[in-house]
Order: structure tokens, then sequence, then C-alpha cells
């Protein structure tokens, strides 16, 4: 076999691989997608993600991302984001979004160099990160105005 027959079929296998590639990673708006890269980057089982324990940094945190993200990046209810995670209920999700936005919001910097690093992950993986920045501002809005309203009442 000649120098150039082997790169050619270097190419081609590369080509192949890159199709594989390309067709696991086509579905990336999927829920199970942010659930893998966020177990992933805490070193969670998915038995430890959904389980009831509430440990802050080994399950609470991990489960308050993905809520972020999936209501960010893909729309999903909070309704449908706590059936994801073992059967949280909307309020458990609203809350847990809540405290990663608040924890950033007051410079947080553990929490902030995770958002930071998730945001690079799932930016390689094609999602539109500018959704999420988007839904923090109207997220931050909208809470103001609710606390505006508290404070004339």
């Amino acid at each position: 076999m000649s120098d150039a027959e082997i790169k050619q079929a270097l190419v081609r296998i590369r080509a192949e691989v890159d199709a594989v590639i390309a067709s696991i990673d086509k579905d990336i708006s999927d829920h199970e997608n942010i659930k893998a890269v966020i177990l992933d980057y805490f070193h969670l089982s998915d038995e430890d993600f959904t389980s009831a324990n509430r440990t802050q940094k080994t399950r609470v945190l991990p489960r308050d991302f993905y809520y972020l993200y999936v209501k960010s990046l893909l729309g999903i209810s909070f309704m449908r984001a706590g059936d994801h995670v073992g059967c949280r209920n909307h309020a458990t999700v609203s809350h847990g979004v809540a405290n990663i936005i608040n924890w950033m919001e007051y410079k947080d910097k553990e929490i902030i160099s995770h958002f930071e690093y998730l945001n690079l992950v799932f930016e390689s993986r094609g999602y539109d990160i500018s959704l999420v920045f988007k839904f923090i501002e109207e997220w931050k809005d909208k809470n103001r105005h609710s606390l505006k309203a508290l404070r004339c009442s």
C-alpha cells in the first residue's frame, strides 16, 4: 500500500468517524444530553442525581444547574424539568433556578466558575449560550418587578 492510498484510507476513516459523532450529537436539544454533561462535570451517578438526598454540594447544586440549563436552552417547563429529576415539583425547580441566579448575582466564585465552565461545554456541543444569559436577565427583571410591587403595598 502506497502512502497516497494510506492517506486516502485515513481520510475515509476520519469521515466515517465524524459522521458517527455528528449523528450522536444531532439531537442536542434533548434534556438527557444536558443531564449527561451535568453528571459528568459533577462526578455523579444518575441514582445520586435523582435521589431524595439533599446534600448541597453533591446533589442540590448539580440539580439546580440542570434546571437552569434545561429551562433556558430547551424551554422545558419547571414541572417537566422536575419530573426528569425524580418527581420534583415546579416550586423546587423554580427555587433551584433562583438559587443559581442569586449566587451569581452575589458573585459567588465557585458558582460562577461552574457556570462559566458549563457554558463552554454546552457551547462546544452546539447550544446557543446566549439563551442562558437572556433567560437570566428576564428572570432578574421579573423578580425585580415583583419585589418593587411588594415594597409599594
